[in-house]
């Protein structure tokens, strides 16, 4: 019972820090400078996760500067043609592709997807301990009854 509720509270508080660094990362105006680079090559690569499943991957090398720099959270690569400069957003010494990849690139978007996956990761602890307790209960329950009549 004290672990189930433990857990529970555990669960809660992550849910809770979870859902105000939500908050705090849609609100957040991270610093970004909107600049041009010149796109060297774009490619997709399949990644097969096993039982059918497969992960696109999309790595775009984009030259800003005279360095070159992997764009970060591309979608896909057709936007990106080779040779051609496209509108990228510098942060932190990092290219993305989007202003919303500077927000989940920033600290706020580390430690908030380090809080969803901690939350989705005690809710699965959390229901198991509660499941192994009620079994528990159950079989004492059923040794503390008195065998039937005859």
């Amino acid at each position: 019972m004290k672990k189930t509720l433990i857990f529970g509270l555990l669960t809660l508080a992550c849910l809770a820090a979870t859902v105000v660094l939500w908050f705090v990362l849609r609100d957040s105006q991270p610093e970004y400078e909107e600049v041009q680079a010149i796109v060297i090559s774009a490619e997709s690569e399949k990644q097969y996760l096993g039982k059918g499943n497969t992960l696109t991957l999309h790595h775009v090398i984009c030259r800003y500067n005279g360095a070159l720099y992997e764009l970060k959270n591309a979608h896909d690569t057709w936007s990106y043609p080779e040779g051609r400069p496209v509108t990228v957003f510098l942060s932190g010494g990092k290219l993305y592709a989007n202003i919303e990849g500077v927000k989940t690139g920033s600290p706020v978007g580390i430690v908030y997807f380090a809080f969803l996956f901690g939350t989705l990761g005690l809710l699965v602890v959390t229901l198991s301990v509660f499941s192994l307790e009620s079994k528990r209960k159950k079989a004492l329950r059923a040794q503390m009854q008195p065998p039937p009549a005859k």
